[in-house]
């Protein structure tokens, strides 16, 4: 509910603060944050990178903007005690442009608890969210942002149309209006259901076909490795780690950004899933 540069902002001033005391250590989701606490409190830092944070604000932003981010990255890379990467890919691309972060930078993959995430029934799961038996379900779960390109899966869906496919969008952000009326074409197959709770996410997950992520930029996206865990394939675009931990399991379908990858991939999955039930 607030931005990150108001975040930013806030951490100059913010009371909370004075609970820090000399030998906490300080975490951080992202690198600009770690300026204003070095500044305030001088604590050990660690800063945790959740993919291209930098290439995301240059996509969104601009030129500008993303100029003066990279700058409040650099400063926060010099101040900070030690970094966390979530994936490889990002890892090698960080220590290629800045050699002198390997001596602190770490890679440390997202885990997710099995003990949440694994294959449920699927019809009591669809009963639970009133979902026909029948639907062939596509799921995104995430931000409504630039970066997540939901806008893709929605202009696809459109002309796909299959008279079986429903995608069903969870989350909120700033282009949820503008989503909406994009899938106003399709309204009857395109069902958005806002944020909902965390505990309620496994059960949503199994009462879906397939999970689907065409992100720009990612790291190592949890919601992936929740539907694996859960024995739903995914469809995906080539971040993060994505493709790695796919191929790990064989696990889904790799995309590019076109109208007929998406479509090959949707057939494939259920074709798979077809051949499985026969036998």
């Amino acid at each position: 509910t607030i931005s990150n540069l108001k975040f930013f902002k806030k951490l100059f001033i913010s009371s909370k603060l004075k609970h820090i005391d000399k030998g906490d250590v300080i975490h951080v989701q992202r690198p600009e944050m770690v300026i204003p606490l070095f500044l305030r409190k001088r604590n050990r830092i660690i800063c945790t990178l959740h993919g291209a944070q930098d290439l995301a604000v240059l996509k969104k932003k601009g030129k500008v903007i993303g100029f003066l981010y990279s700058i409040l990255q650099v400063v926060s890379f010099f101040l900070v005690d030690q970094l966390i990467v979530v994936d490889k890919n990002n890892h090698d691309r960080y220590i290629k442009k800045y050699p002198w972060i390997k001596r602190k930078i770490n890679l440390i993959s997202i885990s997710v608890d099995s003990n949440r995430f694994y294959p449920q029934d699927q019809t009591k799961s669809r009963k639970k969210f009133n979902f026909f038996l029948n639907d062939k379900i596509i799921l995104f779960i995430g931000r409504l942002e630039e970066e997540k390109n939901v806008e893709f899966i929605i202009n696809s869906f459109n002309e796909i149309n299959h008279k079986n496919y429903k995608l069903v969008i969870v989350g909120k952000g700033s282009l949820e209006n503008k989503l909406k009326i994009m899938a106003k074409k399709n309204e009857a197959k395109i069902l958005f259901m806002g944020e909902i709770n965390n505990s309620l996410i496994p059960e949503l997950i199994n009462a879906a076909d397939i999970l689907i992520l065409t992100s720009y930029f990612e790291g190592s996206p949890t919601v992936v490795k929740e539907a694996l865990c859960s024995n739903v394939p995914v469809i995906s675009t080539d971040v993060g780690d994505v493709k790695e931990v796919l191929e790990m399991v064989n696990g889904g379908v790799i995309i590019d950004l076109t109208v007929e990858s998406l479509r090959l991939a949707l057939e494939k999955i259920f074709y798979k899933e077809q051949q499985i039930n026969k036998k």
